[in-house]
């Protein structure tokens, strides 16, 4: 039968007491609030798929500096930022060949982050997706194996430094492959080769044995 579970997880944190035990005037450590949720789901069922979705958000906020946050030419730190990411994975093995199986991995975030650091104030905004679609399968028997696959990654960003922006977009498709050469449990064997085309950079091949 099909098979459902969940998992909660919750952290959260506060430090609101100003401390200065020398007695110079700054906070001896950052006052600050965090929350972090977690939410994740998996799934399997007996026609060999699996799969698992999680969904987090965290927001996290500092003030550190002076005591006296009055003046606005003194050494003030604030910084404000929350990230959603909501990510998965699904596989599929062959129910007539258990050494073939697909998987997919995928992921979507947004990360936003305003911090001031004296009169310094800095705003960023990222946009990221990424997508991993793998096979994997045997030549003969269990002593050659391969993987192969595709990918791409896609991050947006925009930034604001001191008024003056910064903006850049980022996309990466990839492909590769992977050999396994395991004739015993004393010995394995592992080369591959990656190509990836970044629009800023150009083609990029690693190879690695």
């Amino acid at each position: 039968s099909d098979r459902l579970s969940s998992m909660t997880l919750f952290h959260g944190s506060s430090q609101q007491h100003s401390v200065d035990d020398n007695g110079d005037g700054f906070l001896d450590m950052p006052l600050f609030t965090t929350f972090n949720m977690l939410q994740r789901w998996n799934f399997t069922n007996l026609n060999g798929i699996t799969g698992q979705l999680s969904v987090q958000y965290v927001n996290d906020k500092k003030d550190g500096g002076p005591l006296a946050q009055s003046s606005p030419t003194s050494y003030l730190y604030e910084m404000k930022s929350d990230l959603l990411r909501v990510n998965g994975k699904t596989g599929f093995i062959f129910s007539n060949d258990h050494s073939q199986s697909i998987g997919m991995q995928w992921s979507l975030s947004r990360y936003r982050n305003s911090s001031l650091f004296g009169l310094r104030k800095y705003d960023g905004d990222e946009q990221s997706g990424y997508i991993n679609v793998l096979y994997q399968s045997s030549l003969a028997g269990t002593v050659h194996k391969f993987r192969t696959g595709m990918s791409f990654l896609f991050d947006e960003y925009d930034e604001t430094f001191n008024l003056i922006p910064y903006q850049r977009v980022e996309r990466v498709p990839g492909i590769f492959f992977e050999y396994t050469f395991n004739p015993s449990e004393q010995l394995s064997v592992v080369a591959g080769i990656r190509a990836d085309e970044h629009n800023a950079y150009g083609t990029m091949v690693t190879p690695r044995l």
